[in-house]
C-alpha cells in the first residue's frame, strides 16, 4: 500500500510541549495529504493537551497509559507486551516517527512494524549543520523522511475555540485584568535550573513595566511550580497589580496568553505556545541556542558569554543541562543576560 493510500495512521508526537508545537506545521501538512485517513497521535501529557479537539488528529493516546513514565523509559516485559498487543489490535497501515516516541514505545514499533516513515537518523541535525533554524530542520526532515512538503511560510498555529477564549476572558476578569490594557504574561519556570533566568531579574523587569505603565498588570504563569510563582510575585512587590495563575490546562493557558500584550519567559514550551497563538514573546536563553529554538514571533535573547558546551548546530540538551551543573563557572551563563536588555526588548516588541 502506498503511504498516500493509508487509512489508519499512527504518528508518534514529540515528547515536550515546545517540541510538539514545532511539529504542528508538519501535522497540518500530514492532514492535508491524508484528508480521509484516521490519524492517531500518541504522545505524553501534558503536551498532547494542546491537540485536544484539533482536526489535525482524530484520536489522542498517552504513552503514560502504558505505564511509561518519561521519554527514556524502556518499560518492562509487561509494558512491552501491552504495547505489542495494542499495535496488533489497531493494525495501523503506517507508523510515523517512532524515533520521537518514548524509548519503550519506539523500540516496540521498530521490532514489530514494517511500514514506518521516520525523520530520525540525523536528518534534522544535517539541516541544522547547514545553518537552518529548528523549524527549517523539521521541515526538511519531513520532506526526506515522510515524502511530504511543508510550505516554507507555514508557522506553528494553535487555533483556539470560542469557549476557550471566553473562559480566558472571564478568568482575567476575576484577576482584575479585564480593562482595555492587556496584561503582560511572565513565566519564571524552566525545565532545568540552568535554563532559568534568576527570579530577581524577572521581578526587576516586571517592576519596570509596572512603573512605566500605570495601567499595566502582570499575570504570572508558573504551572505546577506555584511556590516559584509566589516568590516572583513577592519579588515584584505590586500585589494589587499581579496575579499568579493556578495550574491550568495547556489550551486554557494558551488562550490566556493570547489575551496578553506580551510574554516574558525562558526557553520553554510556553515560548512556543505564545508564538503559536500570536502573542509577542521575549525569551531569555542560557545554555541553548535561540538561533535554533526561538520560534517566529519570539525574540530570543542569548547569554552574554560563549560556551564550548552549547550545541550551536544540533537539537538536544547540552552537556551542562544533562549533568545539571555549569561546567565552566559556579553560576550559569543565563545569569549574564542583563535586565535592561530584556526591558528594552519588551518595549520594542510591544510598541
Amino acid at each position: 500500500m502506498s503511504f498516500f493510500e493509508a487509512k489508519k495512521v499512527l504518528i508518534c508526537l514529540r515528547y515536550g510541549i515546545g517540541d510538539l508545537v514545532m511539529q504542528l506545521p508538519a501535522l497540518s501538512a500530514l492532514r492535508e495529504e491524508l484528508a480521509e485517513a484516521h490519524i492517531t497521535g500518541i504522545g505524553s501529557r501534558p503536551a498532547i493537551e494542546l491537540l485536544e479537539g484539533d482536526e489535525r488528529v482524530d484520536e489522542l493516546v498517552s504513552v503514560h497509559d502504558f505505564g511509561l513514565a518519561h521519554w527514556g523509559d524502556f518499560g518492562n516485559s509487561e509494558t512491552r507486551s501491552a504495547i505489542h498487543a495494542w499495535l496488533r489490535a489497531r493494525n495501523f497501515d503506517v507508523v510515523i516517527d517512532p524515533s520521537h516516541a518514548t524509548m519503550g514505545f519506539g523500540s516496540v514499533v521498530w521490532d514489530s512494524t514494517s511500514a514506518i516513515l521516520d525523520t530520525g537518523n540525523g536528518l534534522e541535525d544535517r539541516a541544522l549543520e547547514k545553518g537552518g533554524k529548528g523549524l527549517d530542520a523539521i521541515r526538511e526532515a519531513v520532506h526526506l523522511g515522510w515524502g511530504i512538503e511543508v510550505p516554507d511560510d507555514r508557522r506553528p498555529e494553535l487555533p483556539l475555540r470560542k469557549e476557550e477564549r471566553d473562559h480566558a476572558r472571564r478568568l482575567l476578569a476575576q484577576f482584575g485584568m479585564s480593562g482595555p490594557a492587556r496584561p503582560y504574561a511572565v513565566s519564571p519556570v524552566a525545565s532545568s535550573p540552568l535554563k532559568r533566568w534568576p527570579v530577581s531579574s524577572v521581578a526587576a523587569v516586571a517592576r519596570e513595566l509596572l512603573m512605566e505603565h500605570e495601567d499595566a498588570r502582570i499575570l504570572i504563569l508558573s504551572g505546577d511550580q506555584q511556590e516559584l510563582g509566589r516568590s516572583l510575585e513577592q519579588g515584584i512587590g505590586y500585589s494589587d497589580r499581579t496575579a499568579v495563575l493556578p495550574p491550568a490546562n495547556l489550551r486554557l493557558t494558551g488562550a490566556l496568553i493570547a489575551r496578553c500584550r506580551a510574554l516574558l519567559c525562558n526557553d520553554t514550551g510556553l515560548m512556543h505556545l505564545a508564538a503559536a497563538v500570536g502573542t509577542p514573546t521575549v525569551a531569555v536563553f542560557g545554555p541553548t541556542n535561540p538561533a535554533i529554538y526561538a520560534p517566529p514571533g519570539a525574540v530570543g535573547l542569548g547569554a552574554q558569554v560563549s560556551c564550548p558546551h552549547r550545541l550551536e548546530r544540533r537539537f538536544g540538551p547540552p552537556r551542562c543541562v544533562v549533568e545539571a551543573r555549569c561546567l565552566i563557572d559556579r553560576n550559569g551563563c543565563i545569569d549574564t543576560v542583563p535586565v535592561q536588555r530584556v526591558c528594552d526588548t519588551l518595549n520594542r516588541v510591544t510598541c
